[in-house]
């Protein structure tokens, strides 16, 4: 019985975060777009430069597992989503 009330526990919990991560760390470079090329360029959103690119780097390289790249050692943490921010549970604790 404890062993289901924790898994349903968890299980609200993951829901929670998700629900928090689409709502708060996924980034949306066209929120702006318009029908017309004046208006687009008017209504170009911060992240956009003049080339159209985002100046956020997005979308970003997807990574199956962390791994550090042997060309400049930088390192490419597991990442699924190139549309959303990554945050590091180092930096909450």
């Amino acid at each position: 019985m404890l062993a289901m009330a924790l898994l349903h526990k968890w299980q609200e919990y993951a829901k929670t975060v998700d629900d928090l991560i689409l709502r708060s760390n996924v980034h949306d470079c066209g929120r702006n777009k318009s029908a017309s090329e004046k208006a687009a360029k008017r209504d170009r959103p911060t992240c956009m430069n003049k080339q159209g690119k985002c100046k956020a780097s997005f979308p970003r390289p997807l990574y199956d597992q962390t791994e550090v790249d042997s060309n400049t050692g930088a390192l490419n943490v597991k990442k699924g989503e190139e549309w959303i921010n990554y945050e590091s549970l180092c930096v909450y604790e």
